[in-house]
């Protein structure tokens, strides 16, 4: 289920951090919205996009030496365009209690047949039609 107003607060403040208008700290006090109990893509993108980003030992911006790649840039992206999309989480969650008490070397993403070039989308149809019909994307370069 998509919870699109945890969603959109997700993608804001995320897109304010990977573009260096508030630090990592502030980013950090503004996950009110990482709990949403029904869209399991908040929590993931949280954890698995958003927070390997910085340093949490240190209050910085992603400028300067702390500035993302041009790659990571893409990375983030995407992972906005999903969550500003209706696309439903379908990757096994990778966080969480459940992760945590994982004892065989088994990975769940390796077999549950989703495009890992496109995650957080599922599918790569899924991401370039989301590309071509998404407000999110005008006037960007795809």
């Amino acid at each position: 289920m998509i919870d699109r107003k945890n969603r959109d607060g997700l993608a804001e403040t995320f897109r304010h951090l990977a573009t260096g208008r508030i630090t990592n700290d502030q980013f950090e006090d503004s996950d009110r919205w990482c709990t949403s109990k029904v869209d399991p893509a908040i929590h993931e993108l949280y954890y698995l996009a958003a927070w390997p980003l910085y340093d949490d030992l240190s209050e910085h911006k992603l400028t300067g030496r702390h500035e993302l790649t041009e790659g990571m840039k893409k990375d983030v992206a995407r992972c906005l365009l999903f969550l500003k999309s209706d696309y439903e989480y379908e990757w096994p969650r990778q966080t969480g209690l459940k992760s945590l008490f994982r004892i065989s070397k088994y990975h769940p993403w390796e077999t549950c047949g989703g495009d890992h070039s496109v995650w957080p989308f599922f599918r790569k149809s899924d991401f370039t039609e989301a590309k071509r019909t998404h407000p999110y994307m005008k006037g960007t370069q795809q």
